[in-house]
């Protein structure tokens, strides 16, 4: 576990009586950047998303990333969701420094902290524009501006590429990707596309409901290309439910 940068130890997890996720385990090492977390709906992949970012706690079991257990939510986990979630009353720069005007930072300091990563997001030139004013995929650049901006450890990502087109998603999805390796820290990305997750993610964890999951530590182990290894993951998301 020493060379994890996030585990599961016997995790479970219920709603009421129906369980979701089941004396779960799994560990993934520090080579792998990026988690993808696949599935059908209804299989548990944004409970075990909300367990990472301490919105919930498991009925039993640890979670740790990076070497601390998660018990609350905290700074160091933001989350990106489907829906931008951004505030429609301040414009881009704004929206960005928000965590870092809630703990307290001078508008000089934060404005300053954020110019580089305004323009590696390409928002630079569109700070003073309002969310309205914006398409679907610079309103979920701004997200993924606003969680980086605090400098995060692990970033937390509920299928926020999911409702943009083919082309807007395969343009923010190579942002996000150079940008996480520019800031050198780690992520979970929900998915319910195994393209999408075969060309972001070093390890894939399938869900299958609360009795199993598969998790694939090299995905690169899975054919010589995306289209080979898209179609084995494929089939093992069939195995899985």
């Amino acid at each position: 576990m020493t060379d994890s940068w996030i585990s599961f130890q016997g995790v479970s997890f219920a709603y009421g009586r129906d369980p979701v996720i089941n004396d779960l385990h799994f560990s993934v090492g520090r080579r792998c950047r990026i988690l993808g977390v696949l599935g059908p709906s209804g299989v548990g992949k944004t409970t075990l998303l909300n367990l990472v970012a301490g919105f919930s706690r498991p009925q039993s079991g640890a979670i740790r990333v990076h070497g601390r257990e998660v018990r609350d939510a905290g700074p160091d986990r933001p989350v990106v969701f489907q829906n931008h979630n951004l505030f429609p009353w301040m414009n881009v720069l704004d929206n960005v420094c928000f965590g870092l005007k809630a703990r307290g930072d001078s508008r000089r300091s934060r404005y300053d902290a954020v110019a580089g990563l305004l323009n590696e997001t390409g928002l630079s030139g569109h700070e003073s524009k309002f969310p309205s004013q914006l398409s679907g995929g610079m309103q979920q650049r701004v997200g993924l501006a606003r969680a980086l901006a605090i400098t995060p450890s692990c970033l937390l990502l509920d299928e926020p590429f999911g409702a943009l087109d083919e082309r807007t998603r395969s343009t923010v999805l190579e942002v996000f990707h150079q940008v996480i390796d520019q800031h050198d820290i780690n992520a979970v990305h929900v998915t319910h596309d195994p393209q999408e997750a075969v060309m972001l993610c070093g390890a894939i964890l399938v869900l299958g409901g609360p009795d199993g999951s598969t998790l694939i530590d090299d995905v690169g182990a899975l054919g010589r290309d995306t289209s080979h290894r898209t179609n084995a993951l494929r089939g093992v998301l069939r195995d899985a439910v």
